[in-house]
């Protein structure tokens, strides 16, 4: 949860911290040293070939943080994780306000990480609680994103068309109450979370 990865962070005495899930694995050896002779002034996270994301780019827009390492005092100048998003979503949250302050994602697909740890990885369906997740959380914390950081306007039609697309690709729709308790969360956070968020991109910062 994100209280506890931003406790860990204030708490660590190293600048640069690894973060790791405890159902993750990292594959190579010699992963941290690897890493950590890729920063360079402006990477503020540096992370690799997950096992469920295979296409890593060299610089991208997000990062999946069941195994990363990153710069304690880029973490706290940008703000931290946002504690209110509980889980999910929140690295693409804190990427945005990397990408503000100028910092970047490198993604290296040398680092490879297994996540989950399953003794069969040809599964190629979820298990339920991680549906449940994915309709609850991840639904409404992408929500809040937008209603964070984009224009009222392009929130509301982003929100829309974002929760329909999601139902769309619903396969069981007996989840359909976890998508209800994503929008009843997303409502239930709104104010606290996107409406006094003060730094609001405009359309030109939106688009680039």
């Amino acid at each position: 949860a994100c209280r506890e990865l931003n406790l860990g962070i204030n708490l660590a005495k190293s600048p640069y911290i690894l973060i790791i899930d405890d159902d993750a694995l990292l594959i190579n050896d010699d992963w941290v040293e690897i890493a950590y002779k890729n920063f360079r002034n402006n990477i503020a996270v540096v992370w690799g070939n997950i096992s469920s994301c295979p296409d890593v780019k060299e610089y991208g827009e997000f990062f999946i943080g069941c195994a990363f390492l990153t710069r304690k005092d880029i973490f706290q100048q940008v703000g931290m994780f946002d504690e209110k998003f509980f889980i999910y979503q929140n690295e693409l949250d804190i990427t945005i306000r990397l990408n503000k302050y100028g910092y970047r994602i490198l993604g290296l697909r040398k680092l490879n990480v297994q996540h989950p740890i399953e003794e069969n990885r040809s599964r190629p369906i979820k298990d339920p609680k991680s549906l449940q997740r994915d309709y609850e959380f991840a639904l409404s914390n992408r929500l809040l994103i937008f209603w964070k950081y984009y224009p009222y306007w392009v929130s509301f039609i982003a929100s829309i068309f974002h929760s329909l697309r999601i139902l769309q690709t619903m396969k069981d729709y007996s989840y359909i109450k976890y998508w209800l308790k994503g929008i009843k969360r997303f409502f239930s956070k709104l104010y606290a979370v996107g409406l006094t968020y003060k730094d609001r991109m405009g359309l030109k910062e939106l688009f680039q």
